[in-house]
């Protein structure tokens, strides 16, 4: 048996949990924050292992004194039968947007706030629509913030711009897109829009930032864009408008195929069961009481 924590709040009572019953204790971590001061000092003596969502918040963990050894990697699991590929869809989705079949839709999905790097986005594509009389955006995030990102925009190009608020079924807007972009200017943990809209057949722009990178394969499922930098992420945006559509497309599904490989639920399931196995040995010290067949690369 082994007591698994997903968030902080449960961590200590899991731990003195574990502490009266001889049970061995394993603790997600999801966020690349900093631990407070006793809970560096203490976590890592008390849990048996940390389980980081991605390399990045190894490193981080192990950079804030958590033995490298006792932190353990499983990416976040999606379900690829409910995010696929479906061009009906895509037909549909476009259509009730109102974008043309040579027009080139860039999606923004998350909050709306500057660590998220909306308005680096916002700057870049003032500066790309011009250059491109073919380019179109879709945002989705927070309604309440629709304002500030519409005073961001040119005035003259809010006809190209789509702001819709978030909805329970992402599915129809990832469609509609001919690339996402994840523009984030903080240390993402992971990164779940880009695995998504792999995942529907979606090239991506990510930032090079934290937990990003795992999320796709360079140069064939997407690409990586410096953090903050507007040139940079102007000239990604050209870049895609000037693809190919045979070319965008071969991208995306090649993310859909990476994703169902890497990131399927199935998969991430079977390593963490394989984490927990034998739990008698999980506080043994032994690195097979806690082995993780990596996904392959």
């Amino acid at each position: 048996m082994v007591l698994v924590g997903s968030f902080g709040h449960e961590y200590w009572p899991l731990l003195m949990l574990g502490g009266m019953t001889g049970t061995p204790v394993a603790l997600f971590r999801h966020l690349n924050s900093r631990l407070k001061p006793m809970s560096r000092l203490l976590l890592p003596r008390w849990a048996h292992r940390f389980i980081a969502v991605s390399e990045s918040m190894r490193s981080n963990l192990v950079e804030q004194g958590v033995a490298f050894e006792r932190v353990r990697l499983l990416y976040n699991p999606l379900d690829i039968e409910h995010f696929s590929p479906d061009e009906e869809r895509r037909a549909e989705a476009r259509r009730a947007l109102g974008v043309g079949a040579d027009e080139v839709l860039i999606g923004f999905v998350g909050a709306l706030k500057p660590e998220k790097g909306a308005f680096r986005l916002a700057e870049a594509l003032n500066q790309a629509m011009p250059l491109r009389p073919g380019l179109r955006a879709l945002w989705v995030g927070e309604e309440a913030a629709h304002p500030r990102l519409r005073a961001a925009l040119t005035p003259e190009l809010h006809q190209r711009h789509l702001l819709r608020g978030w909805t329970s079924d992402m599915r129809s807007l990832y469609a509609a897109m001919d690339v996402a972009t994840m523009p984030s200017e903080w240390l993402e943990p992971f990164g779940r829009v880009s695995i998504e809209a792999q995942a529907c057949g979606v090239p991506v722009r990510a930032s090079h930032i934290g937990g990003l990178p795992e999320t796709l394969r360079e140069g064939e499922t997407g690409r990586l864009v410096p953090p903050g930098d507007v040139v940079s992420w102007r000239d990604a945006v050209l870049n895609m408008v000037d693809m190919t559509p045979a070319s965008r497309r071969a991208m995306g599904a090649a993310g859909a195929r990476f994703v169902r490989e890497r990131f399927a639920s199935k998969r991430i399931a079977e390593e963490f069961l394989s984490m927990l196995e034998p739990a008698g040995r999980l506080g043994s010290g032994t690195d097979d009481a806690f082995s993780v067949n990596r996904i392959a690369r």
